[in-house]
């Protein structure tokens, strides 16, 4: 554990210190009426937490597209005016590919938060549009948490708020001994319990963790990421659901809960008791902990 503790840790202080790049993705948000979020490969959760986030402290409108819907259902339908596109792309993939067509094409303004350096061929396309890398390991990790930051940095929303969670996210560091001491007994149980296949999932807060989980080989075999929603059947066939939540969302996964009993399901549950706004980034450093991480 003291090896996954400190790649944790160096790869904080390599978000913290970005500051620079911290502002970018701040002053290309703000700089719009509107701001859609998207994603390339396998992770969701970034642009998922990025909309919760920015519509939770600011009257802006804000959402999150799936990645075809936004290609072909609204970027050639849209005014692109005032509009600000953001892709997080954990793969340089066919996805971004297509992302980054339709929106030149379309005259849409558009910023890529990137894994790794992109091929000279999308880089190209990109032209005058911003690029961001977040540089080696850890790649959820860094998403969740450089978007904390950057978004506590904007003027416009509930500034006490906002001030006292950029203060959480640059103190992150020295509290991860602190976290993972108050969960120990969960995270026994749950190494445990992951031994064997279980659907995985969680709130919206939680999504980031419970695909941690999922794209991990945690515990050596296979896991199954699924919305709560479709849980409540794909946990009735697998048999096992872990679910990741908050003390604010306990009433949306009240029904699959019950599937413990009503259902002859095995459930587990990780609820942090933390800001919505901050929960996302402890979920992941718990999964992380867990399994070798994204």
């Amino acid at each position: 554990m003291r090896e996954e503790v400190g790649k944790v840790l160096r790869a904080v202080t390599d978000v913290v210190n970005a500051r620079e790049d911290q502002l970018v993705l701040k002053d290309f948000i703000t700089s719009s009426r509107e701001v859609i979020f998207s994603y390339a490969g396998p992770y969701s959760s970034p642009a998922r937490y990025s909309t919760l986030f920015l519509s939770s402290v600011t009257q802006k409108y804000v959402r999150w597209m799936h990645p075809q819907e936004l290609t072909y259902y609204y970027a050639p339908y849209s005014e692109a005016e005032g509009v600000s596109i953001v892709i997080y792309a954990s793969e340089a993939s066919g996805t971004l590919n297509m992302l980054i067509d339709q929106l030149s094409w379309t005259g849409h303004k558009l910023l890529v938060v990137s894994r790794s350096p992109l091929p000279d061929a999308l880089k190209h396309k990109l032209r005058d549009e911003k690029l961001i890398y977040l540089k080696g390991e850890e790649w959820l990790l860094k998403a969740h948490l450089f978007i904390g930051l950057s978004l506590s940095l904007i003027e416009e929303g509930v500034k006490v708020r906002l001030e006292r969670v950029l203060r959480e996210f640059r103190d992150v560091g020295p509290v991860i001994g602190d976290l993972i001491n108050s969960y120990e007994d969960v995270l026994v149980e749950v190494e445990e319990f992951l031994k064997k296949p279980a659907v995985i999932t969680g709130t919206p807060t939680m999504w980031g963790a419970a695909e941690c989980i999922a794209h991990s080989s945690c515990g050596g075999v296979t896991h199954y990421l699924s919305s709560p929603e479709s849980a409540m059947v794909t946990g009735k066939s697998l048999g096992r659901v872990l679910i990741f939540d908050t003390d604010v969302e306990e009433f949306s996964v009240r029904p699959l809960k019950m599937l413990s009993l009503t259902g002859g399901i095995e459930t587990m549950e990780i609820r942090l008791r933390t800001d919505p706004l901050t929960s996302s980034l402890y979920g992941i450093i718990l999964a992380r902990i867990l399994c070798s991480g994204g």
